[in-house]
């Protein structure tokens, strides 16, 4: 017991965090299973997205490979950086084709309307972003889920 509850302080961020964990462990009586680096694809890439960004981008257990949106990748990454609400983003924004430079990582960008043809086959988890798919099925598509 003492290794688990050592290992769990090792993987959160914050105490609040550890205690949300054990309380659903004691809860449910289950594993808990912590995914280390977990790669994310952005579906849309309006106010929703840029804030998962942000808070991605803080976290070092995450890491954002892809964005998916309709408008330019200049203007997003505009966007990105010079954010009205939350202020200028505290890393160098630049734009080499087909792809948005944060800090010197290089993230895929592409303008795909529909999110099935995205090549996401490398990510752990998409974030659907504008909230147009409503089901399970049609909000799975970029990682191939298959019913």
């Amino acid at each position: 017991m003492k290794k688990q509850v050592k290992e769990l302080v090792k993987l959160t961020k914050n105490f609040e965090e550890f205690l949300i964990l054990w309380v659903y462990k004691l809860i449910t009586n289950q594993k808990i299973i912590i995914i280390a680096n977990v790669k994310i694809g952005i579906n849309g890439f309006g106010r929703i997205g840029r804030i998962a960004f942000r808070i991605a981008s803080e976290r070092p257990d995450l890491e954002v490979v892809g964005i998916n949106d309709l408008g330019s990748v200049d203007s997003n990454a505009h966007l990105l950086q010079f954010d009205s609400v939350h202020g200028r983003l505290p890393f160098d924004v630049t734009t080499p084709e087909n792809a948005i430079n944060v800090s010197d990582k290089k993230i895929r960008f592409s303008s795909e309307l529909d999110p099935s043809l995205l090549k996401w086959s490398d990510i752990d988890l998409a974030l659907d972003c504008p909230c147009v798919f409503t089901d399970m099925y049609k909000s799975s598509q970029p990682v191939s889920y298959t019913p």
